[in-house]
């Protein structure tokens, strides 16, 4: 706000965008968005590991969840319904309320289990979900990472063949 403490001030914030703007100026909103990117992720890292979480990840994204979950509602489109979010439409956590919701959905779903880390050797740290029938999948992607560590393979055995 401009000349806040005059008898006239001028808002400033006159539509969402000028929110975003602020808060990437003034990295308020980024530095959450990272606390909470974090705290999800490494919840999933340890479930995909099978290492028990953290208390201060999960307190973390329970604060999340307490934000964004009292703006979620059931909205009528024609004669379906589906999710939608209500009020504070200048709320800079906004948009990440979805994400915050789905990490919360995926935590107790049965889907979980398929949660998967990347087994890259250079520390990918990659999450996916391991689709395959048998879930045998060990790289989020196999032109990217599972090439390398196939490439690897390859070359030290063929090191160790070259030795006489």
């Amino acid at each position: 706000m401009d000349w806040h403490a005059s008898e006239h001030p001028s808002e400033t914030l006159l539509v969402y965008a000028d929110l975003v703007a602020w808060a990437q100026r003034t990295h308020a909103a980024l530095a959450q968005a990272i606390v909470w990117r974090e705290a999800i992720y490494r919840i999933f890292s340890a479930m995909a590991a099978e290492q028990p979480v953290t208390t201060a990840d999960l307190t973390a994204l329970n604060a999340a969840i307490s934000l964004a979950y009292p703006h979620l509602q059931l909205v009528a489109s024609g004669a379906e319904f589906a999710w939608g979010w209500t009020g504070a439409e200048d709320d800079w956590a906004r948009m990440l309320w979805p994400v915050v919701r789905s990490a919360a959905e995926l935590l107790t779903s049965p889907l979980l289990t398929r949660v998967r880390e990347c087994a890259d050797e250079q520390g990918c740290g990659f999450l996916f979900f391991d689709l395959t029938r048998n879930r045998s999948r060990r790289w989020c992607s196999m032109e990217s990472c599972g090439n390398r560590a196939k490439a690897r393979r390859h070359y030290k055995r063929q090191q160790g063949a070259a030795e006489p």
